[in-house]
């Protein structure tokens, strides 16, 4: 297995709302998105 680096257009740090909505339009307008959260999901939330 090739173990080459990929290259992005555009890393976010943080996939709560407005990261996952920032990932989400930027991938639907073609740019190669990376997300980075440093929490674990799924995560319990009440509420």
């Amino acid at each position: 297995m090739e173990n080459s680096p990929k290259k992005y257009d555009v890393a976010i740090i943080g996939s709560g709302i407005g990261g996952s909505t920032l990932a989400s339009v930027l991938a639907r307008q073609g740019l190669s998105v990376i997300v980075f959260e440093g929490g674990t999901h799924p995560k319990f939330a009440v509420g």
